[in-house]
């Protein structure tokens, strides 16, 4: 049986605009990016307004911390 890979996409996020950072998003959210995938949003700091468009993507799990 052939194990299926897993993709990882690692977002830095620091002070970008938020429709920039949705659109990043859905980018990789979209069905031509492959199926199996992580995609890990790193924050320097608090940013609700960030957090927000993060949290608006159905995913099974998201940690802000």
């Amino acid at each position: 049986m052939k194990k299926e890979s897993i993709v990882s996409f690692i977002l830095p996020v620091f002070s970008k605009p938020p429709h920039v950072f949705r659109k990043c998003l859905e980018s990789l959210f979209d069905k031509s990016v492959p199926k199996e995938k992580e995609v890990i949003c790193v924050f320097d700091g608090p940013n609700e307004e960030l957090e927000a468009v993060a949290k608006s993507f159905h995913v099974e799990q998201f940690v802000i911390e």
